[in-house]
């Protein structure tokens, strides 16, 4: 069964708070207003409008909600990009705005988040439809898998039927996986100039659709260039490009447990499986078993594994190896988190395995487990 990534927000913004004071408000010369009305309370409360930015959150404007839930903000140094419309940190509203536009906005000062609604901003009409459709598949994903853990329980250790369970619930899955996908591709490309398209995009994996980065990359680039959106997933989309099927793999040179660097490209001339990993992660005994099994059929074809750990306890990282039986070339980042593999590889979960020809050329990228030996035999041939 697939584990489920689903970003109902953007997946760059990296959320840091970053406190400025307020020097635009008012300004006669801005022709941006943002009005609204809140059912619920909310008179007196402080409503904030913060920037979402690549690299965090700037506070922008803040007003005070007036009788009857009224709010108004006439902001100066609006310009097209993302912003939060917020009561607290937990309640707000995620808007995509503009510098010439006038939007009225409605919703309930208890639930802000899932209230609200927004005329005079088309992108974010589209944004708010795109969440909506997020959150009905990660409900669909989790009725799904609620169900199957009720089942597994009942089940209990039995092997067999768990494995049955599991080839069960699998059309089921790739069914709502295959769903969304459609949705996602659609919203895309009837939205190719929007905004909200950046975030839609983040819930397809690159690695399967790189054309549609590129093509939205494309449009952007032609319609904001200036925008540091557009600049941003601009960079992101020619991260993907460098490590794309068929683009040479990018070196990595990191140490064994025994202090010895070894690079990737010591083997070239090998056909070769990266396998990154964390021993103290999500990934499944099972799978990591299963993994070196493959592998171990290919050993007489020159084939070898690379195994990249992200693991900042060598212990652990050492008890795996020995405990799942890795025996290939097995080197650790001690960065974990914030090795620079993540972004170069473009790796969003673990484990993550790339496949590089003898040439060093990438032959396929992000294998699922049931792929695996295939996917090794036919390189290898």
């Amino acid at each position: 069964m697939k584990s489920p990534l689903v970003p109902i927000f953007l997946l760059f913004i990296v959320i840091i708070l970053n406190s400025c004071s307020n020097k635009e408000r008012h300004n006669s010369l801005s022709l941006f207003e943002l009005t609204g009305k809140l059912d619920g309370g909310g008179e007196g409360m402080y409503i904030y409008l913060d920037r979402l930015t690549p690299d965090g959150i700037i506070h922008v404007d803040s007003t005070i909600i007036a009788k009857g839930g009224l709010f108004s903000f006439h902001t100066a140094g609006i310009f097209k990009g993302f912003y939060n419309l917020r009561l607290t940190k937990d309640d707000f509203a995620t808007l995509i705005l503009d510098s010439n536009e006038r939007v009225n906005l409605t919703g309930n000062g208890d639930n802000l988040g899932y209230t609200w609604a927004t005329t005079g901003s088309p992108d974010s009409k589209r944004f708010k439809a795109l969440n909506l459709e997020s959150i009905e598949f990660k409900a669909a994903l989790d009725s799904l898998q609620n169900r199957a853990q009720t089942i597994a329980t009942a089940i209990g250790g039995n092997q067999r039927r768990l494995d049955s369970l599991n080839q069960a619930l699998e059309a089921p899955f790739d069914s709502i996986h295959s769903l969304h996908q459609r949705f996602i591709i659609k919203f895309i490309k009837d939205n190719v100039t929007y905004f909200s398209s950046i975030a839609a995009i983040q819930q397809l994996s690159p690695d399967s659709f790189l054309p549609y980065y590129i093509m939205l990359d494309s449009s952007l680039m032609i319609n904001y260039p200036a925008s540091l959106y557009t600049k941003h997933f601009h960079d992101e989309v020619n991260t993907f490009k460098r490590t794309a099927k068929g683009a040479t793999a990018p070196d990595i040179d990191l140490t064994d447990a025994g202090g010895k660097a070894i690079r990737l490209s010591d083997l070239r001339g090998k056909t070769i499986l990266i396998f990154f990993w964390n021993s103290g992660g999500k990934v499944s005994p099972a799978s990591l078993v299963s993994t070196a099994q493959i592998c171990s059929k290919f050993v007489k074809n020159n084939f070898a594994v690379y195994g990249v750990s992200f693991d900042r306890d060598k212990d652990a990282w050492l008890s795996a190896i020995k405990q799942y039986r890795l025996n290939w070339i097995n080197v650790c980042d001690t960065a974990g988190g914030r090795s620079e593999l993540f972004p170069l590889y473009n790796i969003r979960s673990l484990p993550y395995s790339v496949l590089i020809a003898p040439t060093g050329k990438i032959i396929d990228k992000g294998i699922k487990l049931e792929e695996l030996e295939e996917t090794i035999r036919n390189a290898v041939k």
